[in-house]
């Protein structure tokens, strides 16, 4: 999985903390640099052991043709000198690529880091742009629950006060229609009420 690929997937965790996925980014990262760092360093030295074993191979060799055929000494030392020149130059050529591998793998890790910080830069700028929207939508959620309590503390008085007019002119028409039923000055309300 690709740097990027592991933001994304960090992206769609909402309570990761930030801290954290900084943290599992440098851990991730600091783990395939020494990896890579490692794996080179091991074949550094199982090169250096193969010459190493190579050379005292020649030596035994030489050692026990000596005790053998004491004729072929001068032969042999000058062989034994040859072979012992050539993987010295081998080791040596061996360790200046090596040597341009670490360099290459330094300067491709540096890029890499480069691109890291990067992306993590622009991931903190992209949280943090979240975030002040977040807390912008908090403070217009609290303004309109502020608004909406003024709205219904508003209606409730004016609701009291409508309760009020509506009791008020109920008992005037309860008054009127009182005074309309016992109102005995009219003739014709009398002749109705039967007097």
């Amino acid at each position: 999985m690709d740097i990027g690929g592991f933001l994304g997937v960090l992206k769609d965790l909402p309570n990761v903390g930030l801290g954290l996925i900084i943290f599992i980014i440098w851990y991730v990262d600091g783990k395939n640099i020494s990896k890579i760092i490692q794996e080179f360093r091991d074949f550094r030295e199982a090169e250096s052991k193969n010459h190493t074993e190579t050379i005292r191979k020649i030596e035994a060799r030489r050692k026990e043709e000596k005790a053998n055929h004491s004729t072929a000494i001068t032969e042999l030392e000058e062989q034994r000198k040859a072979d012992l020149e050539m993987h010295r130059e081998k080791l040596f050529e061996s360790e200046k690529e090596q040597g341009r591998i670490l360099e290459m793998i330094r300067g491709q890790s540096t890029e890499f880091m480069a691109e890291i910080r990067i992306q993590r830069t622009e991931f903190i700028t992209r949280v943090e742009d979240a975030m002040k929207e977040q807390q912008q939508m908090y403070i217009n959620n609290a303004s309109l629950v502020k608004r909406f309590t003024e709205l219904a503390e508003s209606a409730q008085d004016l609701n009291k006060g409508l309760q009020d007019i509506i009791v008020l002119n109920t008992q005037k028409l309860t008054q009127i229609e009182a005074s309309l039923s016992h109102n005995t000055y009219c003739p014709i309300v009398r002749k109705e009420a039967g007097n």
